[in-house]
């Protein structure tokens, strides 16, 4: 898994409190065509991400991922670390079925934290490879993936 897309994932237990419900105007770019890009890491302007937008094309600061949703919380991976790529993830998962089309849910193991990230960020880009076990839950198959005996 990208360091980048951990750190981004991490960093959402300390940042969700500063979360609100401010609205947000988006001007988008008329020159760059939205095109569906379900399972990309790294879209690229114009990348709406699957049908939930987890991996849409956004900026540090700029707010594309608050709007595109009104029943989830998606922020920029950009917005919540530093080091963190430019694409929108779901808050909040508890398995891959709720990521929608070629997203994964991940976590890291004794953190509350879980995110939808786009399933390329997960397997190297091979978007054939299903997405790994989710850390610290129980995964899709009902197996637990826990390494604490939980």
């Amino acid at each position: 898994m990208s360091p980048r897309v951990l750190l981004a994932v991490f960093a959402l237990a300390g940042s969700l409190a500063a979360c609100s419900d401010t609205a947000v105007t988006v001007h988008p770019d008329a020159s760059v065509s939205p095109r569906a890009t379900p399972g990309i890491c790294i879209p690229g302007p114009g990348g709406t991400g699957n049908e939930l937008h987890v991996g849409a094309y956004c900026k540090n600061g700029g707010d594309q991922c608050a709007v595109l949703s009104t029943e989830a919380i998606l922020v920029c991976a950009a917005d919540v670390d530093p080091a963190g790529d430019e694409f929108c993830i779901k808050i909040g998962c508890s398995s891959h079925a709720l990521c929608g089309e070629q997203g994964c849910c991940t976590g890291r193991e004794g953190e509350g934290a879980h995110a939808c990230v786009p399933k390329g960020c997960l397997t190297e880009g091979d978007l054939t490879k299903p997405c790994p076990p989710i850390p610290g839950l129980v995964n899709d198959a009902g197996t637990s993936t826990r390494t604490d005996g939980g």
